[in-house]
């Protein structure tokens, strides 16, 4: 089945986290929340205190550069890494994994440059990613997530900038 270079991306950014074994002990594969695969509705209509820590990758933006150059054309996407600690003290949980996740980014233009998408340029596909960044992220002492109620404590928004390169004739035809 074809995959499109924004879903391989966002799979790809789950699998860096993913191949990671300290965050899968913090992590639970339960408290992992995916926006993609089979499960059409992945957020829990309510949060009980095994329900934490919660780690969610979202989509956030994207700005088109169609034909950017006279040949390629771009796209940067922003994705959301969103950790919720229901946990009041900083240092237990929400310190440990930002810090975590900094670690797991700073290889991560290494391993996703190396990405493909099909096209038809290429039996094996053309990479595509040109820029991939974790730059900056926000704390928050929450009380409510996604407008419910929930255990309080520490919600941390970490952002990653992504920047993606295709050849816009292989987007033409």
């Amino acid at each position: 089945m074809y995959k499109d270079p924004i879903s391989i991306t966002y799979d790809a950014l789950w699998d860096l986290l993913e191949g990671n074994e300290d965050f899968c002990e913090l992590i639970k594969i339960g408290n992992r929340i995916k926006f993609s695969g089979e499960n059409r509705a992945p957020l829990k209509d309510t949060q009980a205190t095994n329900d934490y820590p919660e780690v969610r990758i979202i989509s956030r933006t994207s700005e088109a550069h169609l034909i950017r150059t006279s040949n390629g054309s771009s796209l940067k996407k922003q994705f959301v890494i969103q950790v919720l600690t229901g946990e009041q003290r900083l240092t237990e949980l929400l310190y440990p994994l930002e810090w975590l996740i900094y670690c797991i980014f700073s290889k991560a233009f290494s391993t996703l440059k190396e990405l493909k998408y099909p096209d038809e340029e290429s039996e094996e596909g053309s990479t595509f990613i040109r820029h991939i960044a974790l730059t900056g992220g926000t704390d928050q002492f929450s009380v409510s997530v996604d407008g419910k109620p929930t255990q309080r404590g520490w919600f941390n928004v970490l952002t990653i900038d992504t920047e993606m390169w295709f050849a816009t004739a292989s987007l033409i035809e």
